[in-house]
């Protein structure tokens, strides 16, 4: 029973489901449809991610290393099927893919398709680049830029994602589902005066001179778990910064 009156003193319950049946009768397709991963023998093992938010203009461009896995079944699917995969990407703009054997891809502002010449075998697998952009994403990562503001003058400015279900999609090529788990290595570029924290075991950090001749420092992470919440991080200011534990967090800048 999706309802009950435990959180009414009255019988409203009543009403309320009737008026969610209603209201959700034209989207219930489409909604049960978003509730369940795709039936596909091709998923994520691992991410090699490299992300470099910009936390003034509210905007991230990534490159990620993916390896995608064959899993075989007792019947096997057909070679169409073992020879394309989409990946959750909402509102991307500069997308690039590559790899071998690809032979096409496509992007239609909610998923990246790609297309392979030849049907995976067995466990085999195969890595795919991909590389993206994002201006001011709606979910799944926020940055708070108090300059020239009214409201937020006495805090600090930090970029730092979310990865409540669904929201990863946003920012990160992925799977996004319940259920969908993999590794994943992790490198964000950020101001020499930052410091950024992440999901996983910290790898190394070093300083780097960008296109724009800017330094800037770069903090990797590694995660050897599969890990179904993806990959959160944070950044904020040095000076600013306090330890804090994120129960599900994937990158933090402060």
């Amino acid at each position: 029973m999706p309802y009950t009156n435990f959180f009414y003193s009255d019988q409203n319950w009543r009403s309320d489901l009737y008026s969610t049946n209603c209201n959700d009768l034209h989207s219930y397709p489409q909604r049960t449809f978003e509730k369940y991963p795709p039936n596909s023998v091709l998923s994520i093992s691992h991410m090699d991610i490299t992300v470099e938010p910009n936390i003034y203009e509210k905007k991230l461009k990534g490159i990620a290393n993916i390896t995608i896995t064959h899993k075989p079944k007792l019947i096997l699917p057909s070679e169409s099927i073992r020879s394309y995969i989409k990946l959750n990407a909402v509102d991307f703009f500069s997308v690039s893919v590559s790899g071998k054997d690809i032979y096409h891809h496509s992007y239609d502002g909610n998923f990246i398709h790609i297309y392979w010449s030849s049907p995976f075998e067995g466990e085999e697998y195969r890595n795919v680049s991909i590389s993206w952009k994002v201006l001011r994403p709606v979910s799944g990562i926020m940055f708070q830029n108090p300059i020239n503001s009214t409201h937020y003058l006495d805090q600090v400015a930090f970029s730092a994602t979310e990865n409540g279900l669904y929201r990863a999609r946003y920012w990160l090529p992925c799977i996004d589902y319940p259920g969908f788990k993999h590794t994943f290595e992790i490198s964000i570029i950020h101001q020499a005066d930052h410091i950024a924290t992440a999901n996983g075991q910290f790898s190394e950090s070093h300083q780097l001179l960008t296109h724009k001749n800017l330094y800037m420092n770069s903090t990797k992470f590694v995660n050897n778990l599969p890990w179904y919440k993806l990959n959160i991080f944070n950044i904020s200011p040095i000076l600013n910064y306090k330890i804090i534990f994120y129960p599900c967090l994937a990158f933090l800048i402060l």
